[in-house]
């Protein structure tokens, strides 16, 4: 059975009933779930229920399971089940030195497949949320992590992109591919030259220099992990695409 994710510690008070609201489609189309508003506290939350096993605090057929790491989102409030037969989203990891085309190759899967993609970027979670730098520790890798997550266990497929050092997120990495068995590693294997080349042609080419993008530059940083593709220089942004979208099932 599929896990439920939420952000909060503290458990639901007994006395909480929730209310029918309308229903809505589930993640997959040949399931329906229902929106209920639950009191709590002092706030209500629109929380979404499949059809599970039955539990004496909801509704008959409604059972709520609880995420285990979702503590990293303290503060926030969102509940879902879902039983096994909610297809859960597929994971798409896109990794690779600056200027290898990532973003690029992300924006171009999300423009052909068929359903709707999560792009999960690092650069804007480290530069534009939390301002960080890449560290093993830093917040914004919890927050990638979890947005992961919960945008798979929602029925969305994801891709997660950025330069994704093994050294700094290979726990997160290794985590991730063991919790879902449908994911498709894929490491942009471009020269330091040909990444300086392109580097210099985009818009943000006055972020930084070449001693800095020669600093960061990691040749060939592959995880190991079973099944990891190596994209060559050499292909094209469509072939690439093309590529991802027959092995993931995506086109």
């Amino acid at each position: 059975m599929a896990g439920l994710y939420g952000a909060s510690r503290r458990r639901w008070p007994r006395t909480t009933q929730p209310r029918a609201g309308s229903a809505t489609n589930c993640a997959h189309p040949a399931e329906q779930s229902r929106i209920y508003a639950v009191r709590g506290w002092q706030e209500e939350y629109y929380c979404r229920f499949v059809h599970v096993n039955y539990n004496r605090n909801f509704p008959k057929g409604y059972s709520l399971f609880r995420y285990p790491k979702i503590y990293y989102l303290n503060g926030l409030f969102f509940e879902a089940a879902m039983n096994a037969n909610v297809r859960q989203g597929k994971l798409i990891v896109l990794r690779g030195n600056s200027g290898a085309g990532k973003s690029t190759l992300a924006s171009r899967l999300r423009a052909l497949a068929q359903d709707s993609l999560v792009i999960v970027e690092q650069d804007y979670f480290r530069r534009s949320i939390t301002g960080e730098k890449d560290r093993t520790d830093a917040l914004h890798v919890r927050l990638m992590e979890q947005t992961v997550r919960l945008s798979i266990v929602s029925g969305f497929n994801v891709v997660l992109e950025g330069i994704l050092n093994f050294e700094r997120h290979g726990s997160m990495l290794t985590d991730l591919a063991k919790a879902y068995s449908d994911h498709f590693f894929y490491y942009l294997d471009v020269s330091f030259d040909e990444s300086w080349r392109r580097h210099c042609e985009r818009s943000k080419r006055s972020a930084f220099g070449r001693d800095d993008m020669a600093r960061w530059f990691v040749s060939r940083d592959f995880t190991g992990l079973a099944g990891e593709t190596v994209l060559p220089e050499q292909s094209s942004i469509d072939v690439m695409a093309a590529q991802i979208l027959k092995q993931a099932d995506l086109g």
